[in-house]
């Protein structure tokens, strides 16, 4: 058996608070975008939730917010160690991204939106089943089939910093619920989702923890 006596355990972790959070603007990949205070606030706290965690592999998304997020949550893992990837990037909105969500989000648009689903593609962007194609992927190729990763890690604890849209499609593959539920569920900045891979497959252990963050005044 490939995985027999594997035991993997990720923590996919959304990006501290942003200033494009604060924006009525569309979202989507914008590498560039600054943490805010409050998130370098909610990103240090993320410290205690990891403490303890001795970490054999730290990924971020190219995004700026990810790869501050991780340097603060992670002060004392070195930094030659982090390794960015695309494939944890948010999704790509293309021609909609920075534009006013009133000006985008019409009413005509939502209703196609809401009928074509995982499949809807905003111009020069990705559709969500895009996304979940390239994130999966990477785990299959970086992880789950890498024969040299298998044979010299039978147990690993694997930090990936991401986005919400992203790690929701990731859940979403994992679980196999409904696509409406990418919508419903809250992954909220700085959260932490826990699933671990084994030789039984996919397993999860938590989902948008934000206990460590009782301490901080944030939006929802």
């Amino acid at each position: 058996m490939l995985h027999k006596n594997c035991s993997w355990v990720f923590y996919f972790i959304r990006h501290a608070e942003s200033e494009l959070n604060l924006c009525d603007v569309v979202g989507g990949k914008c590498i560039t975008t600054p943490l805010t205070p409050r998130g370098r606030l909610q990103a240090a706290a993320l410290e205690e939730r990891l403490q303890g965690i001795v970490f054999d592999r730290v990924y971020t998304s190219t995004a700026v917010r990810t790869y501050d997020t991780c340097r603060l949550a992670l002060p004392s893992y070195p930094a030659d160690r982090i390794i960015q990837v695309s494939a944890l990037d948010e999704i790509d909105l293309g021609d909609w991204e920075a534009k006013p969500r009133q000006q985008v989000y019409d009413t005509e648009t939502l209703v196609y939106l809401g009928r074509k689903g995982e499949t809807f593609t905003p111009p020069n962007g990705e559709s969500q089943r895009m996304v979940e194609r390239r994130v999966s992927t990477w785990l299959d190729d970086e992880f789950l089939h890498h024969k040299d990763f298998i044979e010299n890690n039978p147990h690993a604890a694997i930090a990936c910093f991401s986005h919400a849209i992203t790690i929701k499609v990731i859940l979403h593959s994992i679980m196999h619920f409904g696509q409406e539920h990418v919508y419903k569920m809250s992954l909220d900045n700085a959260s932490v989702s826990e699933v671990v891979f084994s030789e039984r497959g996919w397993s999860v252990r938590c989902i948008n923890d934000t206990a460590h963050m009782r301490k901080i005044d944030y939006r929802v």
